[in-house]
């Protein structure tokens, strides 16, 4: 019953600001909003709050604009946290701009079910990805220990170190000593 979503996270360079994720359009189109990065908007609702004191907002917003500044619609936003633990890494964002129709208490309240899903998700996704990470140097480290045993002369042992870690692990500098 939305016209669009949106799924924002704070800057981690910079809270301030905002970036994309993946959203649908006014059509209803998935897009990749990724390279988006806005002032913070929203995210001042949760700015400089307790967890406690941080619930879903919504509001009536005057227009909607479209890339060429012309008026698309004018209606209701709302925007649900996205935890991660005890902190907001962002929220998730709906709207009703171009059908105008207000948001009943029922739909507000499966939209901050859907956010607290959500983020569960989006929590155990990056950790899934972080283990990964982490397996993939395990087993660089593994290959560099057999490659350095095999190796008979300190010269040659100590060379083969150094690359494997510079160019293996992705460092830009080395030094053994």
């Amino acid at each position: 019953g939305f016209d669009r979503l949106g799924i924002w996270f704070f800057d981690e360079e910079d809270p301030r600001y905002m970036v994309g994720s993946f959203g649908t359009d006014e059509q209803g189109q998935l897009r990749d909003e990724r390279h988006v990065r806005l002032p913070a908007g929203p995210a001042e609702v949760f700015e400089g709050k307790e967890p406690s004191e941080i619930k879903m907002k919504s509001w009536r917003r005057n227009v909607l604009y479209d890339e060429k500044k012309n008026v698309v619609g004018e209606g209701w936003n709302v925007v649900a946290p996205l935890w991660r633990g005890d902190q907001v890494m962002g929220f998730f964002s709906a709207d009703n701009f171009i059908e105008k129709r207000p948001f009943s208490p029922e739909l507000l309240e499966l939209l901050g079910l859907y956010a607290t899903t959500l983020s569960q998700l989006i929590v155990r996704k990056q950790e899934e990805e972080k283990a990964q990470q982490r397996r993939e140097m395990l087993e660089k480290v593994v290959e560099l220990g057999k490659q350095v045993t095999q190796v008979a002369d300190l010269r040659e042992c100590l060379l083969r170190i150094y690359k494997s870690v510079k160019e293996g692990l992705g460092f830009e500098r080395v030094g053994l000593f």
